[in-house]
This record gives C-alpha cells, sequence and structure tokens, in this order.
C-alpha cells in the first residue's frame, strides 16, 4: 500500500469495468430461463432432446475446430451456450436429432467460425441455422411451440419475463426492442388478419433475444434503431406470405447483410476542414484558408 501522497505509476489502460463478453453472454442466457422452463414443460422429453443436442453440438464444433487448428478455446465465454439455446427455441420439439446436428455445424462452424470467429461474424447464428434447415428440407421443419403459442398466457408470460430479466441487465439500447415490437405489432394490425397477442408475444422475444446480437448489429444508436424498425418491416411483409419464424429470420438475416450500409448512412458527419473552416465557407471555398 503506497503512502500518503504517493502516486504509482501503471500501464494503460487506466479505466476498468466489471464488463466482460463472456458476463454478457452468460447473463443472456439466464434471461432465458422462463422461457426453456415453459417450454420443457409443455413439450416434454422432445424438446429436452432438441436443446440437449443443440448446446452440445455447437459446443462440440467449436472445441473440435480450436483442437484442429491448435487455437485457444473460445467455449468458457457463453456464446456457444447461447447459440445453441437459442437455436433449440427456434425448433420444434419433435425435429429429428440428425438435423438439429446439422443445423449446429452450420451455426458454429460455418457462420461463426469461417467468418473469423466471435467478432467477425456476419450473421446471427441460430438465426442463419434454422432458415438453413428451412431452405434445405423444405416442409420438414415447422413453427417452434414457442412461436405457435406465443399468444397464450403461459407462454406470453415466460416471454415477458425473460425480456425483463435481459433488460434490467442494461446491456443493451433500451428503447431498440422496443421500436421492433412496436413496429411488428401496428404492421400486424394494418395487414389484419392476425392474432396481434400472438404477434406481440413473438415480437418480444425477436426483438430482445434475436436482433439484439451486438455482433451483427450497426456500431450506432442510430444505426440499431434503424436496424430495428426495418427488420420489423420487412418481418410484416414477408409474414404475409412466409410462417412468422420464417419471416422474422429471413428479415433479420436480410438486415444483418446491410449493416455496411446503415453504418455509413448513419456515419458521424464532418463539418469542419483540416484547415479549421468550416465546409463551404469563404476561406475553404476559394483556397484562403490557412495553409501549412
Amino acid at each position: 500500500m503506497s503512502a500518503p501522497g504517493v502516486y504509482l505509476e501503471s500501464p494503460a489502460p487506466h479505466i476498468s469495468s466489471g464488463d466482460s463478453v463472456a458476463k454478457r453472454f452468460w447473463l443472456k442466457s439466464a434471461a432465458l430461463l422462463p422461457v426453456l422452463v415453459v417450454v420443457l414443460g409443455t413439450s416434454g422429453a422432445g424438446f429436452l432432446k432438441v436443446l440437449t443436442v443443440s448446446v452440445l453440438g455447437v459446443a462440440g464444433f467449436e472445441w473440435l475446430n480450436a483442437g484442429f487448428f491448435r487455437k485457444k478455446s473460445s467455449l468458457q465465454n457463453g456464446d456457444a451456450v447461447l447459440t445453441g439455446v437459442t437455436l433449440a427455441v427456434l425448433l420444434p420439439s419433435h425435429c429429428p436429432a440428425l438435423l438439429v446436428l446439422v443445423a449446429t455445424f452450420v451455426a458454429a462452424l460455418v457462420i461463426k467460425e469461417c467468418f473469423g470467429g466471435l467478432g467477425g461474424r456476419l450473421f446471427q447464428p441460430a438465426v442463419f441455422a434454422r432458415v438453413f434447415l428451412d431452405l434445405t428440407f423444405a416442409g420438414g421443419i415447422k413453427s417452434p411451440e414457442l412461436f405457435q403459442y406465443a399468444g397464450e398466457p403461459i407462454f406470453l408470460s415466460a416471454i415477458l419475463l425473460s425480456a425483463f430479466l435481459l433488460a434490467i441487465q442494461k446491456k443493451i439500447y433500451f428503447e431498440t426492442p422496443l421500436y421492433f415490437v412496436g413496429a411488428m405489432i401496428l404492421g400486424a394490425w394494418v395487414t389484419g388478419g392476425q392474432d396481434l397477442l400472438r404477434v406481440a408475444g413473438i415480437a418480444v422475444f425477436a426483438g430482445y433475444f434475436l436482433i439484439t446480437d451486438t455482433v451483427t448489429l450497426p456500431l450506432t444508436r442510430r444505426g440499431t434503431n434503424w436496424f430495428a424498425i426495418l427488420a420489423a418491416c420487412l418481418g410484416v411483409c414477408l409474414g404475409m406470405k412466409y410462417s412468422t419464424v420464417t419471416a422474422i429470420c429471413y428479415a433479420i438475416l436480410m438486415m444483418n447483410a446491410a449493416v455496411p450500409w446503415i453504418d455509413h448512412w448513419v456515419r458521424p458527419r464532418r463539418y469542419a476542414s483540416n484547415t479549421g473552416e468550416m465546409p463551404g465557407s469563404f476561406g475553404a471555398r476559394s483556397g484562403l484558408g490557412n495553409k501549412r
């Protein structure tokens, strides 16, 4: 311990925080517990099998990839568990184990590792894996129980509780999921013919747990909010032809691909030139600014 009035020097950085990538992933997984309990209680052993294969599959493929390329395993950061849990919720409880394993391969290796690992992926891995199964096994993948019964009181209560548990962690922009939920409900009301309570339940789950993957979101708060609004609008339009889970997943992936353009669109603007003159001022136009 240093004496009074004596300061110790230490290397940068000097700002520390208790937050971490691993903490965020594990806490987000914990917030999904109410949803998992309700789906497990209603679907029984079928969902338990899907959940087990999904989590172990993603974790196993990531572990094999780390061993094959002789790099440090990233299992401890919790991303594999979160991806596996999210994927399991997006699949029906009767989904064959082989198809679940194929989906985990796509999520863990194709989307995450082939794009450079945790911070380099372009698409939300669980959503992409679900869409991959839809495209590859057309007609064989039905809507998950969570989406089918999202308007039922027990399912809706679990979704709202999970969303609340994630919101109080304050790891996401609080208004981003609300923009998504509001746009989805408004679109469903305008188009008509849908159970608004069910749409609300699905929108809350997607808004809090599918579009909030920080790796695949725009860099700015404004860009993130536009991402949510546009994803909801696309989801409503696609929902007029496809099932709700398919429409939302397609919408999220389309917006993931559009993130570079959103970042370019909302990038901070520069309002002064290198010479110290404001753009468009007399000095800047006539070349009378300070020259070096």
